[in-house]
């Protein structure tokens, strides 16, 4: 079975490793379609958003209407900020970087396009963040002026992060109701694992760990034939 995958650093298999991102050789995709017997063509890439998977349609048609199916995943990097500017416009309202009509429309057409070219898509939902974390994270280089900025922008509460990002993974089921689109959910298998989520991600809160790719690749292999 031939498959193609387009998405960000979830699905090319990204940890935040010693203080640097690099690729896991066993990302849960590549653990998947070894357990699966399944050939694999993966064209995801670090900080995408989902324009990006319509520049993948064009320069990858060929190989895309030769798969039976094309795995999407997007949402991660489209709802996110822009977090020096915020620090700078703490008072001014901001647009994540994929704005959500915007989300919908982009996400729906690109699953029409899958379609269109022959390959059956199947959509990912969005691997939870750990909100205080990231918090930390995107604000460790900020003086503290420009941090307590961001955090009066998101109302005091780091855990907005996670609501606004849960926000967009909502998004994401509506899109795959919308355009009748199966999706795998690797979220509620996260969310609500034993010992807490925390373990099975990297120190920036939003990029699941060496682990956490192991976990996920069991849940999709004992959910999803």
């Amino acid at each position: 079975m031939h498959i193609s995958v387009i998405g960000d650093s979830l699905t090319k298999g990204v940890i935040l490793s010693e203080g640097k991102y690099q690729e896991l050789e066993e990302g849960f995709v590549n653990i998947v379609s070894q357990e699966k017997g399944l050939a694999l063509k993966n064209f995801s890439k670090f900080g995408s958003t989902v324009r990006y998977g319509h520049s993948v349609l064009t320069r990858h048609s060929a190989e895309i209407s030769e798969s039976e199916y094309t795995i999407i995943e997007f949402g991660g990097n489209d709802s996110d900020f822009i977090w020096d500017v915020i620090a700078s416009e703490p008072y001014t309202r901001h647009q994540s970087r994929t704005p959500e009509d915007e989300y919908y429309e982009l996400y729906a057409d690109l699953i029409h396009k899958v379609r269109d070219l022959g390959s059956e898509p199947i959509m990912l939902s969005l691997a939870p963040i750990i909100g205080k974390r990231y918090f930390s994270f995107v604000t460790r280089r900020m003086t503290d002026e420009r941090k307590s900025n961001v955090y009066k922008w998101l109302g005091y509460d780091s855990e907005a992060m996670y609501r606004w990002h849960e926000h967009y993974n909502e998004a994401t089921f509506q899109i795959a109701k919308m355009t009748d689109t199966p999706i795998i959910d690797i979220t509620s298998s996260l969310d609500r694992c034993v010992g807490g989520k925390e373990q099975y991600y990297c120190e920036d809160g939003i990029h699941p760990n060496a682990e956490g790719h192991r976990f996920i690749a069991s849940q999709i292999m004992k959910n999803v034939e």
